[in-house]
């Protein structure tokens, strides 16, 4: 009779945890704790059941009674890891965190020989972040004991974490060489190889994973992630729906299943998915940060709206009461600048940042670059030794940057990110210095209540009308807030392509959330009245053939044939992709949403660039641009403007040629190329600001 009722009991109690596991994986941790609770009632002396009631207790932010859990789970097996890792995130959320980390310490003192202890020790500082102190521990463990795969798996990662990225692939590809089907292992080592920038490797990785452990969500989300990465939309989009079917409730997964639909030029369906999900998560942070952005892409999204969202984004996520300042408040003194980006590498950012971090009057200023993301390359290494003082950011809680750019004492902190990926903006919610600035990477507001000030000009910011739609206050620089720079070994300018081809080529190297069917229409209406021209457009999303037939038929419904046009991959290297320009006759801009990179690219290598301006910001760069290089003819104000702009350009070929072959010489009178000058109008907007900040101007 006993038997039978303990057997009864067991099978309920697993019963009890899978349907926990099961209400956890789709977003109902609520529920789950339930089931849970009910599996360790029923079989107390189950680890996997009183570890995930501590996991689930963790999740929901009740940390005494998870300090309780654990304790017990930790009895029941006082050497297993995921129990230490646990409870180091319980301490965590109690804000002991100093204190369980004493207690590694002087337990590992007292017991050096004791591996396993060391081997707990690393995963714990691994998972509170101290993975400096992680390695030396996870090392000896495995010295001792070379066959411990978790020690592997621990030194791994916290190698990782620390940036020696070879010698954790290596480390990972030995573990996996005596135990080929460990997805943990091939996990990892998909996230390494995909921080070394072997992306490919990466994807076939995460897709062994996949293969060999099918429910390893964290594999399939990474692999859709790549694949998106790699323009292979179509794939991404069926591994996110294979993903939402065995986790409806995943926000991070239902964000990148939006996400996959503005890249597949699906924008008014991406917006939709983004309303509903906020409809049930107000409070998602990301989720509401994206759609902000996507509402930006969107035609029919009016400026109010636009405004309101990311206006909710700052008061939801980014409003912290103000701390006070020590900084001197002396009006002239030598100032201490810091700028704030996820972007320091081989990126479009990184083209108009440099010729300003150049030329800073190093006696004025002292220039500090907070580096917030994770990829570092040559670019990264010339602007780290074109700055005073290089700080990484990367591992950092918004706590830890806050006071490190305190400590540094900085007077003004520049965002040049926005709502862009791996953005900071709630840690300058925090206001870690006393004048806050945004600039060069977004084009609408932050909606960042402590962002005083927000860099652009007339032309983007008409005055009294763009004011309203701003939480920062807007300073117009008079010439223009974009100075570029070409990327090294830029191609020669190629001789013009129609007088070989006997046709204009008009194009655009923009993406899928940019082109929607509307601009389409327009497009269609320019190739329309200049019955003998092409269309070349070029974007990573072309790797994929849906993607390229979608736009092929959109093209077709609007009377263009696929001959004309030309849907090209992405390429591989900077200077391979400016050699395409060699093929465009005259780029056409993008809206709503309008180029800044693209053109600046498109003028430097000698094609002209015609644009429409509409109301809202992101598509009024092309129109500052433009005017800052004196060419605002090219700027239409309707549809009908720009396609007769268009057209009557690539009827005038000799006006083509001359525009080819005189481009960069007439750019280099301009103040788009006018580094030096563009920093010192920089320069008196942060002067100013400074004043009224120590006059106690708001």
């Amino acid at each position: 009779m006993d038997f039978k009722d303990d057997s009864k009991n067991s099978t309920a109690a697993s019963l009890a945890n899978r349907r926990g596991v099961a209400n956890c994986q789709a977003g109902d941790i609520a529920e789950g704790l339930e089931r849970f609770k009910e599996a360790v009632r029923l079989a107390p002396e189950i680890l996997e059941y009183g570890l995930n009631l501590g996991r689930a207790l963790n999740q929901l932010g009740l940390w005494h009674e998870a300090e309780r859990v654990l304790t017990e789970a930790h009895s029941l097996a006082p050497g297993d890891t995921t129990v230490h890792t646990a409870i180091a995130r319980t301490y965590q959320g109690l804000g002991k965190t100093d204190e369980l980390l004493g207690r590694y310490r002087r337990a590992v003192a007292e017991r050096p020989d004791d591996a396993v202890l060391k081997r707990n020790a690393a995963a714990v500082f691994l998972q509170l972040g101290r993975c400096e102190e992680a390695v030396p521990l996870a090392r000896a463990t495995l010295a001792a004991t070379p066959k411990d795969e978790q020690a592997s798996l621990i030194l791994a990662s916290s190698l990782a974490a620390v940036g020696q990225l070879e010698e954790s692939e290596q480390i990972l590809l030995d573990v996996l060489a005596i135990t080929p089907l460990n997805a943990q292992a091939g996990f990892q080592l998909g996230i390494v190889r995909s921080r070394r920038g072997n992306h490919e490797a990466a994807a076939s990785t995460f897709e062994m994973v996949v293969r060999i452990a099918p429910d390893h969500v964290e594999a399939m989300h990474r692999l859709a992630g790549m694949r998106l990465n790699m323009g292979r939309v179509s794939e991404a989009i069926s591994l996110l729906r294979r993903l939402l079917d065995s986790r409806p409730g995943w926000a991070e997964a239902r964000r990148d299943f939006a996400t996959a639909l503005a890249h597949r030029g699906s924008i008014k369906e991406s917006a939709g998915r983004y309303r509903s999900d906020l409809a049930l998560r107000p409070d998602d942070k990301e989720m509401l940060g994206e759609f902000a952005f996507i509402l930006s892409l969107l035609p029919s999204a009016t400026r109010r709206e636009i405004f309101e969202a990311h206006a909710e984004w700052g008061r939801r996520h980014a409003s912290f009461p103000p701390p006070a300042y020590s900084n001197p408040a002396d009006p002239e003194r030598r100032l201490k600048v810091g700028y704030v980006s996820p972007d320091f590498r081989e990126h479009s950012v990184s083209y108009f940042f440099e010729p300003l971090l150049n030329s800073h009057d190093r006696g004025a200023f002292e220039i500090f670059c907070y580096a917030s993301g994770s990829h570092f390359d040559s670019t990264s290494e010339r602007l780290r030794k074109a700055s005073d003082h290089w700080r990484s950011l990367d591992r950092c809680s918004d706590d830890e940057a806050f006071s490190l750019i305190r400590n540094d004492g900085i007077d003004i902190l520049v965002d040049l990110a926005g709502h862009t990926a791996s953005n900071r903006l709630t840690l300058f919610g925090r206001a870690p210095a006393p004048v806050q600035v945004t600039w060069l990477g977004y084009p609408e507001t932050t909606g960042v209540p402590a962002i005083g000030y927000k860099i652009t000009d007339a032309i983007v910011s008409p005055i009294d009308d763009a004011d309203r739609y701003a939480t920062e206050t807007l300073l117009r620089l008079p010439r223009g807030f974009h100075c570029y720079r070409p990327p090294p070994n830029c191609p020669d300018v190629a001789p013009l392509p129609c007088l070989s081809a006997n046709h204009v080529t008009y194009g655009s190297f923009s993406g899928p959330p940019k082109m929607n069917p509307e601009l389409i229409g327009i497009w269609s209406a320019v190739l329309r009245a200049v019955p003998d021209a092409r269309m070349l457009i070029k974007c990573r999303q072309f790797a994929d053939e849906p993607v390229r037939d979608k736009y092929t038929a959109i093209f077709g419904a609007a009377g263009i044939s696929p001959e004309r046009l030309t849907l090209m991959e992405f390429s591989a290297t900077a200077s391979a992709h400016l050699m395409q320009y060699a093929a465009m006759d005259i780029c056409l801009d993008t809206y709503p949403y309008g180029g800044t990179t693209t053109i600046c690219e498109a003028l430097w290598m000698g094609v002209p660039v015609v644009t429409l301006m509409g109301e809202r910001p992101a598509s009024r760069i092309g129109g500052s641009l433009l005017h800052e290089v004196g060419m605002p003819e090219m700027i239409a104000s309707n549809a009908d403007e720009f396609v007769t702009i268009a057209s009557e350009l690539a009827r005038d070929v000799g006006r083509l040629r001359k525009l080819r072959t005189g481009m960069r010489d007439h750019l280099d009178g301009t103040p788009l190329r006018d580094e030096r000058g563009f920093a010192k109008e920089i320069e008196r907007a942060y002067r100013d600001i400074w004043r009224h900040w120590c006059m106690g101007i708001p």
